[in-house]
């Protein structure tokens, strides 16, 4: 009996005889502790123990009459009051460790990536990771399409971010990021003979993406600047 119910309330941190009192609790309405182990088939000893707990925290209450009398509060109010806890600490959660983790991306280190699917998840991420500022070279747009990379850059796009991407000529797929891209984002450059993304003119990932791939991460701001220098020199000198 109840065995749905009873699961779903485990996914949220009830015990199951937690779980079956309650139940039974919201289908009396208002009982005593030996109406509520009659239903539940909860021992009473462990509901001395567990109706102080989940009335402490909110969900239901009692009244002082000989017996006590437990009432169920209206599950809609309590579970409501739950979501808007829960989300506030998943958000305040959330930030303190996405601080934690850009603290520790921010650590100046060189990192070497071989292997396709590694790099293009390294690539997912540092676009994804972006607020400011994608330029981009590309010697080949196979992993873009194949690997669906293009629609990452597309949403990137949709942020507004500013974006600047070099292509070169012979990549078979440049129609796709005409369709994404506007014109002052997109320039065919004979150039572009490597991979390299420069994000928010902090990070830098470059390397191959074809043969055998591999691929090299900076955050060192010596070397990003210095790429980040001759990306845009290639934008501003191809005509």
């Amino acid at each position: 009996m109840w065995s749905e119910y009873i699961k779903l309330l485990r996914d949220i941190g009830f015990t199951e005889y937690e779980a079956k009192a309650y139940i039974a609790l919201v289908a009396l309405g208002s009982a005593t502790i030996r109406e509520i182990s009659e239903l539940s088939k909860v021992p009473a000893s462990k509901l001395y123990e567990i109706l102080p707990r989940l009335e402490e925290r909110g969900w239901i209450f009692s009244i002082t009459n000989r017996p006590i009398r437990y009432i169920a509060r209206d599950p809609e109010e309590v579970i409501s009051a739950l979501k808007l806890k829960y989300e506030y600490t998943f958000n305040i959660l959330l930030a303190r460790l996405k601080h934690i983790w850009n603290s520790a991306r921010s650590f100046k280190k060189v990192v070497i990536v071989r292997g396709l699917p590694s790099i293009v998840r390294r690539i997912r991420a540092l676009l994804n990771d972006a607020s400011r500022s994608i330029k981009l070279v590309i010697d080949d747009c196979s992993i873009w399409i194949d690997y669906g990379l293009i629609n990452t850059l597309k949403m990137i796009k949709d942020k507004k971010l500013e974006i600047r991407v070099l292509i070169n000529p012979d990549c078979k797929y440049i129609n796709y990021f005409d369709i994404i891209l506007d014109q002052s984002s997109l320039k065919i450059s004979d150039r572009a003979k490597f991979l390299c993304i420069v994000r928010d003119s902090r990070e830098v990932l470059k390397g191959v993406s074809h043969d055998e791939p591999i691929i090299v991460m900076y955050n060192v701001p010596e070397i990003v600047n210095l790429i980040d220098e001759f990306i845009d020199y290639l934008w501003t000198s191809n005509s």
